[in-house]
C-alpha cells in the first residue's frame, strides 16, 4: 500500500470517529478490518470485538440473502448501494439501521455507513396508522352523514320527478319545499364536517374566543350542552401553543360525545403560577375500572400535542360520572397572569 493510500486510509478513519454514523471497512471476503465508536454507543460493539468479525454475522438471518444481492451488485460495478437491515446489539437484540456500502477497489474494501432508524421506522409506522384511522374517521362521517342527506335528497328528487304533471301544484310544490330543506341540511353538514377537519380557527380571535366558538359547535353539531368558562384572561400565547390547545380540547370534546355518550360537556380554561390549565370534563359513560387506557389515538395525539408545547396531559374518571382529561402547559414568561 502507497504512502498516499495509508494517508487516505487514516484521514478516512478520523473523519468517520468524528460522526454518530455508523462505519466498518470490510475485506472482500466479508470480515470487518476497520470500526468506528459509533458502534459502542449504538449497538455496543467494541472496536476490538468487531475486528476480524464476518459483518453478515451482525444481520439479522431474515435479512441476509437481501445484503448478499446489494454486495452482489458492487462487484458487477455498482459504485454505491444502499439498504436496510436488522443489525444485532451486543445484548442480543435487533435494531433497524440504513446502510450504504460503497466498493474501494484500490484499497480491496468495502466502506459501510449507517444510520440507526429504529425510532424513525416506529414514527413512521405510527403515522401510518393514525392516518389511516383519519380516512376511516372521514369515510364514517361522510357514509352516515353528508352520504345519507344526499341520498334522501336523490330519493325525493325522484318521486317528485315522477309526481310533476299529475299531482296538484300544492303537493309539487311541498315536495320542492322538502328537497330545498334537505339541499339546505347537506351544505350545512358539509361545512360541520370541514369545520372539524381544518385547522384551528385562531386567526381572527385569542385561544378564549376560539374555544367559547368550539363550544358553540360541539352544541349545534351533536345536540348536546357543551359550555366554556374562563376565570381569568389569559395572555396571547405563541401561536403555536394555541393551535395545539385548541386541538385538544377539540379531540377532547369529541371523545366526550361520540365514545363517552356525554350528554354534557365543560371546557373551562385556567391559569395558575405562569401555567395554563384547560380541563374538558363530561358526564358520559367513564373510564373503565381500573387503569385508564392510554392506548388509544385520540389520546396519544393530545399527549403528543402536550409534550410538543412543553406540557402534559392527564386522564381522570370523574367521582360522579364521566371523564376529566386535564392538559396544563407553559404560559409565555413575557407576560403574566
Amino acid at each position: 500500500m502507497s504512502a498516499a493510500t495509508e494517508r487516505d486510509q487514516a484521514d478516512l478513519a478520523l473523519r468517520y470517529e468524528r460522526t454518530e454514523y455508523l462505519f466498518c471497512a470490510v475485506s472482500f471476503d466479508g470480515f470487518v478490518e476497520r470500526s468506528n465508536s459509533a458502534w459502542t454507543s449504538c449497538l455496543g460493539w467494541a472496536v476490538a470485538e468487531l475486528r476480524s468479525k464476518p459483518l453478515l454475522q451482525l444481520v439479522h438471518a431474515d435479512d441476509r440473502p437481501a445484503l448478499e444481492a446489494k454486495v452482489a451488485k458492487l462487484g458487477e460495478g455498482a459504485e454505491t448501494v444502499a439498504f436496510e437491515t436488522r443489525s444485532q446489539h451486543r445484548d442480543g437484540s435487533f435494531r433497524w439501521v440504513r446502510w450504504t456500502a460503497t466498493m474501494q477497489s484500490e484499497l480491496r474494501l468495502i466502506h459501510v455507513t449507517g444510520q440507526d432508524i429504529s425510532e424513525l421506522g416506529i414514527l413512521e409506522r405510527e403515522v401510518i396508522r393514525i392516518v389511516g384511522h383519519a380516512r376511516e374517521l372521514l369515510s364514517s362521517e361522510l357514509h352516515d352523514g353528508l352520504c345519507q342527506t344526499l341520498a334522501g335528497i336523490a330519493a325525493l328528487s325522484a318521486t317528485l320527478s315522477r309526481k310533476i304533471g299529475v299531482d296538484s301544484a300544492s303537493n309539487v310544490l311541498a315536495r320542492a319545499t322538502e328537497l330545498t330543506e334537505l339541499l339546505h341540511q347537506a351544505i350545512a353538514e358539509a361545512r360541520d364536517l370541514a369545520r372539524g377537519l381544518g385547522p384551528p380557527r385562531l386567526r381572527h380571535t385569542d385561544l378564549s374566543g376560539a374555544l367559547e366558538i368550539l363550544a358553540s359547535d360541539v352544541e349545534h353539531r351533536f345536540g348536546v350542552s357543551c359550555a366554556f368558562r374562563s376565570d381569568l384572561p389569559l395572555p396571547r400565547l405563541p401561536a403555536e401553543t394555541e393551535a395545539h390547545v385548541l386541538r385538544v380540547a377539540q379531540e377532547a370534546t369529541r371523545n366526550a360525545v361520540i365514545h363517552g355518550e356525554a350528554d354534557h360537556v365543560q371546557i373551562i380554561l385556567t391559569c395558575t403560577d405562569g401555567e395554563g390549565d384547560l380541563r374538558v370534563r363530561d358526564d358520559g359513560v367513564g373510564l373503565p375500572v381500573g387503569e385508564p387506557c392510554s392506548e388509544g389515538i385520540g389520546l396519544q395525539t393530545m399527549a403528543y400535542r402536550a409534550r410538543l408545547i412543553g406540557g402534559f396531559l392527564k386522564l381522570r374518571r370523574r367521582a360522579s360520572r364521566g371523564t376529566e382529561i386535564v392538559l396544563v402547559f407553559p404560559l409565555a414568561a413575557a407576560e403574566d397572569c
